[in-house]
């Protein structure tokens, strides 16, 4: 039986890069952990207490395929070129994607994660990794990721999952360069599947420029 293609978005909250991978991870570890404080009680000995929530941690291992073939239109790559432009990629380089993640793990890069309808957190790359092995032409690849905790946002305790401020949606939306109906999908809260369904959209990790989306019936 073929297993499930999620549809696995990493995007830069800075530069709007993004990486839609390209086949499902090997393995996909989402940990939810929380802080436990210790009190030593005379006559009793120690007692444990639950303290706060620690923010998400996730690891995706073996994201990115040994042979660029695999690449297909349900994967999309869009990169920040040396002039500080935004450029879709058109033959999809997993060297180009390692080059992306690399960067990303090198700098103060806030990122999206999104996992199809099970994850949608904003992060940091704790680390990235390169399996070396002999005779091969992409290296396997392991990130890992640590959710960013703002504040002001307030977490579903049973997920960890970000609910989002309500923003407006409108009735019509006219996709522009570099949108996606996914990107689109997760700026305005809507289900992306329903999103593509009523649209007639096939790849929602194509850029249509032009194309007009109708909102109604997708909301979440």
């Amino acid at each position: 039986m073929p297993e499930k293609r999620l549809n696995i978005m990493l995007s830069s909250i800075q530069t709007n890069e993004r990486i839609t991978l390209p086949v499902n991870p090997k393995d996909i570890e989402i940990k939810y952990e929380k802080d436990f404080e210790t009190y030593d009680i005379l006559n009793y000995g120690k007692i444990f207490l639950m303290s706060n929530e620690k923010p998400l941690k996730t690891r995706l291992s073996f994201i990115l395929p040994e042979n660029d073939e695999i690449f297909n239109t349900n994967s999309n790559l869009v990169y920040q070129n040396l002039n500080g432009g935004i450029l879709a990629e058109e033959e999809y380089s997993s060297n180009k994607a390692v080059e992306i993640l690399i960067k990303w793990a090198k700098e103060q890069n806030k990122l999206r994660l999104l996992i199809d309808d099970e994850l949608n957190i904003q992060c940091f790359i704790s680390s990235f990794s390169q399996i070396l092995r002999e005779s091969t032409a992409i290296k396997p690849c392991v990130i890992e990721l640590i959710e960013y905790k703002n504040p002001s946002n307030k977490t579903i305790n049973t997920t960890g999952i970000y609910k989002r401020t309500p923003v407006a949606v409108p009735e019509i939306i006219t996709m522009k360069s570099n949108d996606t109906l996914y990107s689109l999908a997760n700026k305005y809260n809507l289900d992306f599947k329903l999103l593509a369904k009523n649209n007639a959209v096939k790849d929602p990790n194509a850029n249509y420029i032009g194309k007009k989306l109708y909102t109604e019936g997708s909301i979440n």
